[in-house]
Parts: structure tokens; C-alpha cells; sequence
């Protein structure tokens, strides 16, 4: 592992983030447990419904103090920096394990995406609105509410995510989100899965974000788990459901993303069925 922290950052500064549970209808609680056992903070938001009228929506958090280096750097694979913003050592240290399972060229993709890399935060949403405590975003505007950063040469990743798996020791969330980066050039695409395969992904709500995309995203996720030689990340990367099985796996070993024009034979074997 090699975290570089920058140098105009002369230590970790101290200040309260949110970490999330799911968001949950009515008075329903979570059940899960979150840094600060299973009482949770609760706030209401007004969102539409997918028939235009709104509803309201509960968000359960924990705010908890947290050391944060403003700036760092992870270096993967030897060579490929990516730029980390507002995250504590032991967020890094997950961060690195999980960018560690991406080939080399997925990364550089990553970095003419996003060069700002990733940017860790109580919330994906604005200020005032969609405000999301867990999980991942690919943003598509600059947020005025934070003017040290430009979110659209970012990856947003919540401390909730980062929690939510931490037992992996890694996010699988950063690999969903880089999954996204994957879809642009069809990198990753449905055309090689099987009619029906694609289909039932497509119908798919794996996110709180509608798209046929975002189950796309999921595989892709799996699929470089399932490429780990840690035997826990790899049984998570395996399975029996549209995700995860061996038609799926099969299906994105044809996409360019797993082609050997983007990996070396070394990588490929990595996600030779096994």
C-alpha cells in the first residue's frame, strides 16, 4: 500500500462527518448497526414519486468526529495516482485495497474522467435537496456548496459506503461508480449478454437511481471482486444471481473493458472462471 498525503497538508483536521443508513419509509427505523451502535437521527425530505407527486422520505444518520486529511494521494499498481480529498487514514487504507482490484487501464480511464479522483462526503446530494447518506456518485454538476471542489472531475463516495462494507475491507461502491466511468465509451455494454439476461438486468433496481446502467455497474463491481486473489472478496464477487453468476461473468469477459486490447494476459487470468 502507498498513500502519499500532500504536502501542503500538514496533518489531519478534525470535524463532524454523517455516516448513513438506508433510506426508509414512514417511522420505520434501521435496523443496522452503524460507528455508533443502532440509534439513529432522523431527517425528513419531501421527494416526487415517480408519479410526480411528493412524498416523504425518512434519512437515518449517525454524526461522528473524524480526522480527515483534506488531500492525499493513492498510488496503484506502482504507478497510476489517484487523488483521494477528505478522508481519514483508515478510509484510505480501504480506499487503496479496493482501487487495487481495478486493472491499471480501467484507472487511467478513471483519471481522464475524473481527474480529481474521489472525493469523500456526508452526502451525494446538494444542499437542501436529494440529499443521499449512503453510497456513490458520478456527479454531472459543480456544487456551489462546495467551492474548494469541482464535483464534475470527481467521484462522490459517502462515509456511509465506505462503512457500510468495511468488514470486506473494501467499497464496493467505488467499483460501481467506477463502473459508470466504464459505460462511456461502452467499455463495459449489454450487447455480448443474452437477450433475456439483458432484459432482467435492465428491469433491475439495484440503486435509488432509476437506468438499465446501474445493474450493468453492479456486475462490473462483482466481476473485479470476483477477480481477487483474497478468497472472502472473491466469494462476494460470486453467486447465482443475474449479478454475479457464470452467464454474466461470461457475458462481460466479451465486453472491450475485459478484452486483452485493455488487459494483460496476467490481468485476464484473473477473471478466468475458477
Amino acid at each position: 500500500m502507498t498513500v502519499l498525503i500532500a504536502p501542503s497538508t500538514e496533518g489531519p483536521v478534525s470535524t463532524t462527518v454523517r455516516v448513513g443508513a438506508y433510506l426508509e419509509r414512514g417511522s420505520q427505523r434501521p435496523s443496522s448497526v452503524g460507528p455508533l451502535g443502532s440509534e439513529w437521527q432522523m431527517q425528513s425530505e419531501q421527494r416526487p414519486s415517480s408519479d410526480g407527486r411528493a412524498r416523504t422520505v425518512n434519512l437515518y444518520y449517525q454524526e461522528i468526529s473524524a480526522d480527515l486529511y483534506e488531500h492525499a494521494i493513492i498510488r496503484i499498481h506502482g504507478g497510476v495516482d489517484i487523488p483521494c480529498h477528505r478522508a481519514t487514514s483508515e478510509q484510505l487504507n480501504i480506499m487503496d485495497a479496493t482501487l487495487q482490484l481495478v486493472p491499471p487501464s480501467h484507472l487511467e480511464r478513471v483519471l481522464r474522467a475524473k481527474p480529481e479522483g474521489f472525493l469523500i462526503s456526508s452526502t451525494t446530494g446538494r444542499a437542501g435537496g436529494s440529499l443521499s447518506y449512503t453510497g456513490g456518485l458520478n456527479a454531472g454538476a459543480n456544487y456551489r456548496e462546495t467551492p474548494n471542489y469541482n464535483e464534475m472531475r470527481l467521484i462522490l463516495i459517502t462515509y456511509g459506503a465506505l462503512w457500510r462494507r468495511r468488514s470486506l475491507g473494501i467499497c464496493p461502491t467505488v467499483l460501481h461508480e467506477i463502473g459508470h466511468v466504464m459505460t462511456r465509451r461502452s467499455e463495459i455494454n449489454y450487447n455480448p449478454f443474452p437477450e433475456d439476461r439483458r432484459r432482467a438486468l435492465g428491469a433491475l433496481r439495484v440503486s435509488r437511481n432509476p437506468g438499465a446502467l446501474e445493474a450493468l455497474c453492479n456486475t462490473y463491481m462483482y466481476m473485479l471482486c470476483y477477480g481477487s486473489r483474497t478468497q472472502e472478496i472473491h466469494d462476494f464477487g460470486s453467486g447465482r444471481t443475474n449479478q454475479n453468476d457464470r452467464i454474466t461473468r461470461d457475458a462481460l469477459r466479451h465486453c472491450p473493458a475485459f478484452s486483452s486490447r485493455l488487459l494483460s494476459e496476467e490481468w485476464r487470468s484473473r477473471f478466468e472462471e475458477r
